[in-house]
């Protein structure tokens, strides 16, 4: 994991803080790839991106509707959940499936979904990742969240076009490596529509820039706010790490700039806190 693509240069800001923060958000980070059988093994399809996330006692993967849509209905899931070699699974029937909403015109949402992961499956996961409660904080950031210019934003992911096949290696056939990044920039438009609020986050592209072609995979991935504060002395830190979006549409490239649709805050701590709970 790595601070991946520059989006608005942050030339006041310490690269060594940007890079760990970018550790830390990648802690909620998952992958979410469906097995699919081929004539000599099996291969692994990324279909999106997610954070796992808590709901009152419901442990799961906040995501894009459309993402959960890929998901299988039988067979097993598969999870990213560590940059070591690993191969984690999950039966597709034990998964809840909790469709947010999903609006007809793909570009313009909404699009957001919830997957309920098993119980028994929780130990495991806990070993490796983190899950953020949504609980902690949730009114504050409801009734009075920074403001979007306040510190650095980051967009958190697994981009398919770094999806790379390896050799077999430790017992495996074939490996398949998948890429997860968190990059740091800054929200460009904030606005409302039918309830759900929606954030842009801008990615400019530079001739020295690392941003991906593309950004399918990122679909249901983390919007991270991080406000700053100045220590006694000028050392610049981050003050605290807020889940604010949940991205699912890239539009086309023009004059250099590609806009990452996300959902915000409202969506989030709002309409999918309050339906999970109660479908839970």
């Amino acid at each position: 994991m790595n601070n991946g693509f520059q989006t608005i240069r942050i030339t006041d800001i310490p690269i060594d803080i940007i890079e760990e923060v970018s550790k830390q958000i990648s802690h909620y980070l998952v992958g979410i790839v469906k097995i699919q059988e081929t004539s000599a093994s099996e291969d692994a399809i990324l279909i999106g991106s997610g954070t796992l996330v808590k709901i009152c006692n419901t442990f799961g993967i906040l995501t894009a509707n459309h993402v959960i849509k890929e998901a299988p209905s039988q067979g097993e899931i598969g999870l990213i959940l560590s940059e070591r070699l690993h191969r984690y699974t999950i039966q597709s029937e034990l998964v809840g499936r909790i469709e947010i909403a999903k609006g007809s015109i793909q570009s313009e949402g909404p699009d957001l979904g919830f997957l309920v992961l098993p119980q028994a499956d929780l130990g495991q996961i806990k070993a490796m990742k983190s899950f953020r409660d949504l609980s902690i904080r949730r009114q504050r950031i409801l009734d009075n969240p920074p403001e979007n210019d306040s510190g650095i934003w980051f967009l958190c992911g697994f981009p398919d076009e770094q999806t790379t096949n390896e050799g077999a290696t430790k017992g495996f056939e074939i490996v398949k490596g998948f890429h997860g990044l968190c990059g740091g920039g800054g929200v460009t438009k904030e606005y409302m529509s039918a309830n759900y609020d929606y954030l842009e986050f801008d990615v400019l592209y530079t001739e020295e820039g690392q941003a991906p072609e593309s950004f399918g995979g990122v679909s249901g991935g983390g919007l991270w706010q991080v406000p700053l504060r100045q220590k006694v002395g000028g050392k610049i830190e981050a003050k605290e790490t807020i889940l604010s979006g949940v991205a699912f549409y890239q539009s086309p490239v023009e004059n250099n700039v590609r806009s990452i649709k996300c959902h915000g805050r409202q969506s989030i701590y709002k309409i999918a806190y309050d339906f999970v709970a109660e479908c839970s």
